[in-house]
């Protein structure tokens, strides 16, 4: 099982959630297919519809969820000799989004002359954004995690886990004052890691320890719920302690990402297991999440100038998501599924 058999609860009321260290973790590709399901929606939804769907709490999480399982996958076998893989990196990673990237730079540059506009200014835009297509940030910021996870490796055989979080609060807290007292521009801050840098000292916990659900931090995850509905509803300007971008991703909201958000999606897990072809679908979905995460962003490029999401009549919206949601999906889980299944039988 990808977690504790039956999440096995100690003599102490807590419950301890594992992912398998080694071999397949069906789980984990539930997981990734949830989170991959939840950046489509956010990219096909206006804001006003996710905030009616609650969606900041069960979905604005993907992104944090998908980098917290980067750091487990980097420490699950331990920190010993950590290094970036750099081959596999460009093979799986950055080649593929390379490809999908000059898609859209040729039909960016395509709009640019068809609209007379400056070539030169637009393609220096492009350039500044590290590319084009939501959530191409993405990428970037996963480079910046698998050469800092190599590098603070060592750093893990000093501390205990308290003291790692402690250090971790520290250091995220800082680097929001910074971003705040230099004014970081928003599209360098867009692409860095710094809003996520909580993520690694709670990734690496996980990894070790697993998921540990008590008391203690089920009130932790709590008062982390609130500060994202505060952030997510109020939006407060609180510079220049916390950096006014990117609302739903600051370090304190992540302890209820990953203590309480994750072992509820578990629970559906567990429960949807008389589906069987629900969960499979979803697993598959996660297994296929990086595939559909380029895709979207070359769908989302081209569906986005000529639907306006924001200003569109309720029922169009509805069947834009519907649309979207099964064009961004359902084929490229048929294809490579059949692809795989074809290889396994040549």
């Amino acid at each position: 099982m990808p977690l504790s058999n039956d999440l096995s609860k100690s003599g102490k009321c807590e419950t301890r959630v594992e992912f398998r260290k080694d071999g397949y973790d069906p789980f984990i590709d539930f997981l990734k297919g949830w989170c991959i399901a939840c950046v489509v929606l956010n990219h096909c939804a206006n804001m006003h519809d996710r905030n009616l769907m609650l969606f900041p709490f069960w979905g604005s999480p993907a992104v944090p969820i998908f980098l917290m399982i980067q750091v487990f996958h980097t420490y699950k076998r331990g920190v010993d000799n950590v290094s970036v893989n750099w081959n596999k990196l460009w093979k799986r990673i950055i080649k593929p989004f390379v490809f999908v990237e000059l898609i859209i730079l040729a039909l960016h540059m395509a709009y640019t002359i068809r609209h007379d506009q400056s070539i030169t200014e637009n393609l220096l835009g492009y350039l500044k954004l590290g590319g084009m297509g939501p959530g191409s940030y993405y990428i970037w910021i996963y480079i910046q995690f698998a050469v800092i996870l190599a590098f603070i490796s060592p750093l893990f055989k000093r501390l205990k886990s308290t003291q790692l979080i402690i250090l971790f609060i520290i250091v995220s807290e800082l680097i929001e004052i910074i971003c705040c007292l230099t004014n970081m521009p928003t599209k360098m801050y867009r692409i860095g890691f710094f809003r996520y840098t909580m993520l690694i000292g709670i990734g690496y916990i996980v990894a070790k320890k697993g998921i540990l659900v008590n008391k203690y931090t089920l009130v932790v995850s709590l008062l982390s719920l609130i500060t994202l509905y505060i952030f997510s509803y109020f939006k407060p300007n609180l510079q220049p302690l916390i950096f006014n971008r990117w609302e739903k991703a600051h370090w304190m909201q992540y302890f209820y990402m990953v203590f309480l958000l994750i072992p509820i999606i578990y629970w559906i897990y567990e429960r949807l297991q008389k589906w069987s072809p629900l969960t499979t679908f979803v697993k598959l979905t996660g297994r296929y999440s990086y595939e559909i995460y380029l895709f979207q962003m070359l769908y989302f490029f081209v569906a986005t100038r000529y639907v306006d999401i924001e200003h569109i009549p309720l029922t169009s919206r509805i069947a834009f998501v519907v649309v979207s949601m099964v064009v961004c999906i359902v084929p490229i889980v048929w294809i490579k599924n059949k692809k795989s299944k074809d290889k396994m039988n040549a």
